[in-house]
């Protein structure tokens, strides 16, 4: 941190040995500390609920006392995972260039920005925060990595308002659980769009989160809500360039303004999820409002979690590299002749067949991600383009391999939904 006082930084020692988070802080930024969450009507008929009044039940009312066991336990990791992951982000370049921007806004000096010697205001420190902890495209997967952008914005909530490692947790797990409605009102449309879920999920989930740790009264969550529909956005066509952790970084950033804009009475339609015209409309046609009506008593977080990545690229790919890494234990290398390697039309609009021209494109590479993976460590940092791998082995792999898409074969989004 340097020989400056940025006054209460994280102290990342208290992080890791709770297996979550504490920051002390400043002053809150919500108007809304003084007030007590009203209590949810738990006698009402979920399912005859408009989405963004089941949504504001769920996360005024949540008690972490009643959560499952193995979610408060995967809440925990994935604070532990996400905070390391920033950490590793923090020095990339994406998070240079974002840091550099953020120095010259000269903003009011309360929040920590992790990994830097660098204290902005809370849209500001989420803004860093999200990219760094999706520059390397290291951070845990759940569906369409709808919850990229989180994490990064509740720290600096959490610093700002003196929140627990208890109230942490909570805000973690009610932005997961909407997260996974959001998605699972329509699995095969999102997987089917050009929209990046880190950015249009995520945005509605880090202010949610954002929303708990600001104790905002559920008459106002819908309006949250309603901001954020506005908000999100992320293309996929942006995969492999620097504007993919900005998906999360942006997300993290309004999610934390939508909060403090719905604290301070600014308003939003209230059907702005399902209505005409409204968020599920815009983003995937077709959905089905079903999901939120078991929010409370089940908990996707247990049920279908989310996989932590064992490789720094493309979670699409990763499937791939595993397979090479077992085939190179069971067959000498000049006894392949050639190596087709299966992928479905959905990975195929992520990954790229092309060689790489920068650091970012080499997440989403085959002619890369495999020869490397499965010649050197796998677990290593990003290749670049300029720190390629030139041995033998890594050329005959890169020779030999192809990646045709596979049109009949399935997309396993029921089986495996975090993939």
């Amino acid at each position: 941190m340097g020989k400056e006082d940025y006054g209460n930084s994280l102290d990342r020692r208290v992080f890791l040995g709770a297996s979550t988070a504490t920051l002390l802080g400043l002053p809150g930024i919500s108007l809304a500390q003084q007030q007590r969450p009203s209590e949810p009507d738990m006698g009402s008929e979920p399912a005859t609920r408009a989405p963004s009044q089941a949504i504001a039940d769920f996360v005024t009312g949540f008690d972490l006392k009643s959560a499952p066991p193995i979610v408060i336990e995967r809440a925990r990791i994935a604070f532990v995972d996400t905070v390391g992951v920033m950490l590793a982000g923090s020095r990339s370049s994406p998070t240079d260039i974002v840091c550099d921007i953020i120095k010259l806004e000269g903003s009011a000096p309360v929040a920590t920005v992790v990994g830097r010697p660098l204290r902005t205001s809370p849209q500001l420190a989420a803004l860093a925060n999200g990219v760094a902890g999706h520059a390397m495209d290291f951070d845990l997967n759940t569906a369409t990595q709808s919850v990229t952008g989180v994490i990064p914005a509740i720290l600096p909530v959490a610093e700002t308002t003196g929140a627990t490692p208890s109230e942490m947790l909570a805000a973690f797990i009610v932005a997961a659980e909407i997260a996974a409605r959001l998605f699972r009102a329509a699995p095969q449309g999102w997987r089917n769009t050009s929209w990046h879920g880190t950015g249009t999920i995520g945005t509605t989930a880090a202010a949610i989160a954002s929303a708990r740790l600001m104790k905002l009264p559920a008459e106002k969550i819908p309006d949250v809500v309603g901001i954020t529909a506005s908000m999100a956005g992320g293309l996929n066509v942006n995969f492999g360039t620097m504007t993919k952790p900005l998906h999360s970084g942006r997300a993290a950033q309004q999610g934390v303004l939508a909060a403090m804009l719905g604290a301070r009475g600014f308003t939003a339609s209230q059907s702005a999820l399902e209505g005409r015209g409204g968020y599920f409309e815009r983003f995937v046609q077709k959905w089905t409002l079903e999901p939120f009506a078991d929010l409370g008593s089940r908990y996707d977080l247990a049920e279908m979690g989310y996989r932590l990545k064992a490789y720094p690229s493309g979670g699409l790919g990763h499937t791939a590299i595993d397979a090479a890494l077992e085939l190179r234990e069971l067959v000498a290398l000049d006894d392949i002749a050639r190596i087709d390697v299966a992928i479905t039309n959905f990975a195929a609009r992520r990954l790229t067949d092309k060689y790489p021209q920068t650091e970012e494109s080499a997440k989403f590479s085959g002619p890369i991600l495999l020869p490397t993976r499965s010649c050197t460590a796998p677990r290593c940092l990003p290749p670049s383009r300029r720190r390629l791998c030139t041995t033998r082995p890594c050329a005959v792999w890169r020779a030999r391999c192809h990646s045709p898409p596979m049109p009949n074969m399935p997309t396993w989004s029921r089986i495996l939904p975090q993939k």
